[in-house]
């Protein structure tokens, strides 16, 4: 425990982002059913993800199901890390619809290689789960899908796997993910790959169905299997796998068939041999069927550190390897060198937000403030839009005025924002109205003369706060801020705080 008056710098993680073994965070993905029809009907591929983040251009989504003509659904809960407005978003190959709590929120019906919809605000509660479905059709080359959203400090990103928590909400394709240890297994009713499916996780792999049903519904003489996931050696060095089966068996390391087994022999075993690197995470997927019952099934491994016996759980993972970060979604330079939209104080505090509205005594903006009404004579600018440091050197001190989006700073007294209007008079113009979001980028009202708060209380929204005092109360931390008063900041807003001079605390 610190003391308040010790405290010299404190970071917190971003909520999307908290540690698997914190309070929250601990999702694993959806579950994702791969069609080679747009209709989604047909031979079935399913894998757990655990983001949707994908760029396959016109490579295979999944085994066996084409790059240019498939269709996708996940399905599974998203658990919100904040109480707010949340505003998901979808891209999606040709058509994508986004279900919420089994409303549709998000809609994609461009006839274009990516189809992008954005839903209206929908309110959530932390730490609570809520039904999710992506679906995604594609008939077309250069394909992508991507699941984001954006919410209370939460600027826009994919949504993290430990928001996300795999479920099926399709009936004729149950499933069970109790663990994330152990491959996903999917159960198929024929020994072709085809009809319904039960989606599970197995802890190994080492059956033997000859007495027994695979699952409830399943014969053990008419099924197919596929195994799916990641799998991690403890040595680098060459590994021997052993593949186990009465029937026909499969199986491929990142994608490559090293096991091709395809007689029916009782008990036959196959062996292969492949270099593995310690601790690297390799593809691993593993098929075979059953058409006349008594079905054997084990995968084994042996290296010279390791004697030969089945794959412990410790050692494999359901999920398919995370895709690679979008960079359209990764912020630029340039773009982390902007100040978002919002308003500085005179006293060199930025609170990011919109302003919804502004008179010449008080102003009125959206997010952690709402309920917080700004004096006018206390703020020194209102940014409209996202402001790079070569257009802020445009305004110049003690200048008042608008600074308009093609560069040019127009001088006048500020009247008003209403809407998207930005009222102005002026001397040689008289009162003029611009256009807040496309025509103007801020607006200085006076100067901003920063002072010596003790501390400085930075947020996810980007916003900068000073405070004379700090206390934690409850899940918040309690600010007074010389000009916007006591402030309750929920910890989940909080990306730092810094003490910049002796102060005061409680």
């Amino acid at each position: 425990m610190v003391a308040l008056t010790n405290l010299q710098a404190a970071k917190f993680h971003p909520p999307g982002e908290l540690p698997q073994g914190s309070a929250e965070g601990r999702g694993n993905g959806l579950l994702g059913f791969y069609s080679s029809h747009t209709n989604l009907q047909g031979n079935l591929a399913v894998r757990l993800d655990e983001t949707i983040d994908f760029d396959w251009n016109v490579a295979e989504p999944a085994p066996g199901v084409a790059g240019d003509h498939f269709s996708v659904v996940w399905t599974g809960e998203v658990e919100a890390p904040a109480t707010g407005d949340f505003t998901f978003s979808i891209e999606a190959g040709e058509r994508g619809h986004l279900y919420l709590a089994e409303q549709l929120i998000a809609e994609a019906r461009e006839r274009r290689e990516t189809a992008e919809a954005t839903g209206l605000p929908v309110p959530l509660q932390a730490g609570k789960k809520y039904s999710v479905k992506f679906v995604d059709l594609d008939s077309s080359g250069d394909s992508r899908a991507r699941l984001c959203w954006s919410g209370p400090g939460l600027p826009k990103s994919v949504i993290p796997r430990g928001q996300l928590f795999a479920r099926s909400l399709l009936p004729e394709h149950t499933a069970n993910i109790a663990t994330n240890r152990g491959l996903l297994a999917t159960y198929y009713k024929g020994a072709d790959f085809m009809g319904e499916t039960l989606t599970r996780v197995d802890p190994v792999i080492d059956f033997n169905w000859s007495d027994q049903d695979p699952a409830p519904g399943f014969t053990r003489a008419n099924f197919s299997v596929r195994w799916s996931g990641q799998f991690k050696a403890d040595y680098s060095e060459e590994y021997a796998l052993y593949a186990l089966a009465d029937e026909p068996v499969r199986v491929w390391i990142d994608g490559k068939l090293l096991i091709d087994r395809s007689d029916q022999t009782w008990l036959g075993e196959s062996k292969e041999s492949l270099s593995l690197a310690a601790g690297e995470k390799y593809r691993l997927r593993l098929e075979t069927r059953s058409s006349g019952g008594g079905a054997v099934a084990r995968l084994m491994w042996s290296s010279p550190s390791v004697p030969k016996a089945t794959i412990p759980p410790t050692h494999l993972f359901p999920s398919a390897p995370a895709p690679t970060a979008t960079p359209a979604l990764n912020p630029s330079a340039e773009a982390i060198e902007k100040t978002p939209p919002g308003i500085i104080l005179r006293s060199g505090a930025f609170i990011a937000c919109t302003v919804e509205k502004a008179t010449e005594t008080s102003i009125r903006v959206s997010g952690l403030f709402k309920n917080n009404p700004i004096t006018t004579v206390n703020v020194a600018r209102i940014l409209c839009q996202a402001l790079s440091p070569a257009m802020a050197a445009r305004m110049v001190p003690g200048r008042k005025g608008v600074l308009l989006a093609k560069g040019d700073f127009v001088d006048g007294e500020f009247r008003g924002l209403d809407g998207d209007q930005v009222k102005v008079s002026s001397v040689l113009f008289g009162l003029r109205s611009y256009d807040a979001r496309k025509e103007v980028l801020a607006v200085a009202l006076r100067e901003a003369s920063a002072t010596a708060a003790p501390y400085e209380i930075q947020l996810r929204d980007r916003s900068v706060l000073q405070a004379v005092t700090i206390a934690f109360e409850r899940g918040a931390l309690v600010i007074r801020d010389s000009i916007l008063g006591t402030l309750r900041v929920p910890v989940g807003e909080l990306a730092a705080i810094e003490l910049r001079a002796s102060a005061p605390a409680r």
